[in-house]
């Protein structure tokens, strides 16, 4: 049930003008010929085809202009290094040993390969911060030599949803299995996942996620195997809720956590939906915003995601009886929205601390 329904994207039109460079037919030959002209808050629109691998310190969009047709080939990697405070996009794009070094970066319909034999990750994060949603993570099978997990994070903040991510398998004759996601004084909030440790070779199977004593784990409606493996989950601290499990083990806690699935992305004159899983008969408000920043808040159990100051309430809903809520918002047919980021992250509680889910939205398209 929906008790409050608003536009939330009456601020878009107001941001400031934004450049498009056009890579492929008709424009630049290669992304980072794009980029060398490109200042933060640009939009490159990706044709079709191959690019070489990319490095950048700006905060701009890439956007395939069909998702799954862009490929950026393997070699040395690509990276965002962008900084504090700004948001870089890649959406749409297959890419091979991507890492973000620094600020924030969102990844949207992407897919990541690692390098099992060379134990490359897939997607790296140092100090920064990453958003995934309907992105796959996965790796080659591995060699004798112990496979990186393909998602690596390090004194980073993690979050996704709708993703599938899958360790290294060992090769059909040798090989040691990986784990998907690794964890160093990182925390890894998510909803509707599917995350797989890796299987085969001598060690049999590895672990799903695992973390260190430092790190947090949030996990809602989500799948964890490790066939293997003693558990999926080995290590860190935080909490399960909905999660199926194999085997069912975990040395996380059990109980309640506010889900959010995004079924399609955002598109121009088109109506945005966003379901919501929780406890059943309980109150859930949607905010949204044009931007994100971490900011931890007395009150809620997990930090807030939205820019502080700057989000505004655009729903105000209760759960039925099974513990699920939906909402949608009409998305105007404008050329003003489009290439714009609109940011959405619920809270649900009856007592303190409140609830706070992952965030979903994206880029307008």
């Amino acid at each position: 049930m929906c008790r409050l329904l608003a536009a939330p994207l009456v601020l878009a039109a107001a941001l400031p003008a934004q450049t498009t460079h056009v890579v492929g037919p008709g424009g630049f030959a290669e992304i980072t010929h794009a980029l060398a002209v490109a200042s933060h808050g640009d939009v490159l629109l990706v044709h079709p085809g191959s690019y070489q691998p990319f490095n950048t310190g700006l905060a701009v969009t890439i956007r395939a202009l069909l998702p799954g047709t862009v490929t950026i080939v393997p070699g040395w990697g690509s990276t965002f290094t962008v900084p504090a405070g700004l948001t870089a996009h890649l959406v749409g794009v297959d890419t091979h040993f991507f890492g973000v070094g620094s600020g924030r970066a969102a990844f949207d319909q992407c897919t990541f390969v690692g390098d099992g034999f060379g134990g490359h990750t897939a997607l790296t994060v140092s100090n920064g911060a990453i958003h995934l949603q309907g992105c796959t993570v996965r790796t080659v099978p591995a060699s004798l030599v112990a496979p990186a997990a393909v998602l690596r994070a390090q004194g980073s903040e993690v979050t996704a949803i709708d993703c599938t991510i899958e360790g290294a398998d060992a090769s059909a004759f040798f090989g040691i299995p990986g784990p998907a996601v690794e964890l160093l004084g990182s925390s890894l909030r998510g909803s509707s996942l599917c995350v797989r440790g890796g299987n085969g070779g001598p060690q049999a199977g590895a672990v799903a996620i695992w973390a260190d004593a430092t790190s947090t784990v949030w996990l809602c409606d989500s799948t964890l195997a490790s066939p293997a493996a003693p558990c999926p989950v080995q290590g860190g601290s935080g909490r399960l809720a909905r999660c199926t499990l194999t085997p069912n083990c975990s040395p996380l806690a059990v109980g309640d956590g506010l889900g959010i699935h995004r079924p399609a992305p955002l598109r121009q004159g088109a109506p945005f939906v966003l379901e919501f899983r929780d406890a059943g008969n309980r109150l859930v408000g949607v905010w949204a915003a044009l931007d994100l920043q971490t900011t931890p808040l007395a009150g809620f159990e997990q930090p807030l995601l939205l820019a502080p100051g700057l989000a505004w309430p655009v729903a105000l809903l209760t759960t039925d009886a099974t513990g699920f809520a939906s909402a949608q918002w009409p998305i105007p047919a404008s050329s003003g929205y489009a290439d714009r980021a609109v940011w959405f992250q619920a809270f649900a509680g009856a007592t303190l601390p409140l609830q706070a889910s992952a965030i979903a939205g994206g880029i307008v398209r």
